[in-house]
């Protein structure tokens, strides 16, 4: 076999994991980032829990991107009333019950919100409330991801439909030139007067690379010499612990003028790139149990925990007599137990007729 003809199986070979239907492992990817963001959240500050998030975004940026990308190769169009569509159904009914829930259950222990976060929440501009007020410790606080994933999807298929009609190369170059541009914001902004952290950390001005190195992988996957290369970075099934390995030196060891400047960008970079190892080498021993039933359960209802983790801890916080660990058990057993019920009576109901207006 020639040069020439292993390195197009190899590039056949990744082309054809991506573009299938179902990519294995991304449930398992989707429970680790839950798992991460609720054990930080718990108190373990020695966890990266923004990494969990910052995990949410990358595969929120290549799904979103594959799928408008595979549409436009089908039919030569997006359909953006569709695509809009079916997000508020996928998003919107779950939020709307939690923000409610949420509201009512503090209002009845004395904890009115403001009239600001209150309209943040309804107007999905949580992330934009926390950088002005310094991301306030609020029942909501954590919605801000959410916020900026909404404002992302109205944004990103605006450009995406202008970019790829020029080319599949004018996606990669558009995405790449944004992500340079905020690079350079961030630099800028920092100790720049009445800029704090949580303006970096929250506003989509200076969070966009991170859904948008996403979105980069999903357009890559287009390209047969790219998947080539794709594929010799993910040749043998260690190469993701190197990449883990890397990505904890940066995120534990940088300081904060690199964490709020470059930082971002590399820590999500490297998760861009363990995200596309995991799903080559997903079916190798190391690598399955992101597969199994339970873990992809959780990476199934890890958008309702992500709304219903806080409620649990304020269940297990009052449980006072419990020691940490344990109170850390009983918070995941409420949380899996509340987003369980809104998996399957809230998002299913939806997605069904998501799925029958496909």
């Amino acid at each position: 076999m020639t040069i020439h003809s292993t390195s197009q199986k190899q590039a056949d070979d990744s082309s054809s994991i991506f573009n299938s239907s179902y990519l294995p492992g991304l449930d398992g990817l989707r429970a680790v980032a839950i798992l991460t963001v609720i054990v930080y959240h718990f108190g373990f500050g020695q966890v990266p829990g923004d990494l969990g998030v910052e995990l949410f975004f990358v595969l929120s940026g290549f799904l979103i991107t594959r799928q408008l990308l595979r549409e436009f190769r089908q039919s030569g169009a997006v359909d953006l009333g569709r695509f809009h569509h079916r997000r508020l159904l996928r998003i919107f009914p779950a939020y709307y019950v939690y923000l409610a829930f949420a509201f009512i259950e503090e209002c009845a222990r004395g904890y009115c919100w403001t009239p600001g976060l209150l309209a943040s929440g309804i107007g999905h501009v949580v992330n934009y409330y926390n950088a002005f007020n310094g991301h306030p410790n609020t029942v909501i606080a954590h919605a801000w991801a959410l916020s900026l994933q909404e404002q992302f999807y109205i944004l990103w298929p605006l450009a995406l439909i202008v970019l790829v009609r020029r080319g599949g190369r004018w996606v990669i170059a558009g995405l790449t030139a944004g992500i340079f541009v905020v690079v350079l914001w961030r630099c800028a902004l920092i100790g720049t007067i009445g800029i704090v952290p949580a303006y970096l950390y929250n506003a989509l001005d200076t969070r966009f690379d991170s859904l948008a190195l996403g979105c980069v992988l999903a357009a890559l996957t287009e390209f047969p010499e790219a998947a080539v290369r794709v594929q010799a970075l993910s040749k043998w099934p260690l190469m993701p612990v190197g990449t883990l390995a890397i990505l904890l030196m940066s995120r534990l060891y940088g300081s904060d003028s690199y964490h709020y400047s470059i930082g971002f960008t590399v820590d999500t970079f490297l998760l861009t790139l363990f995200v596309m190892q995991i799903v080559l080498q997903h079916g190798h021993w190391m690598w399955t149990w992101l597969d199994h039933p339970v873990s992809r359960y959780v990476g199934k209802v890890s958008y309702s925990l992500y709304l219903w983790h806080l409620i649990g801890f304020g269940v297990a916080n009052r449980m006072t007599q419990f020691q940490p660990v344990l109170q850390l058990v009983v918070a995941l057993l409420v949380g899996m137990g509340l987003a369980s019920a809104s998996y399957w009576l809230i998002e299913r109901p939806f997605l069904k007729i998501r799925e029958k207006n496909q």
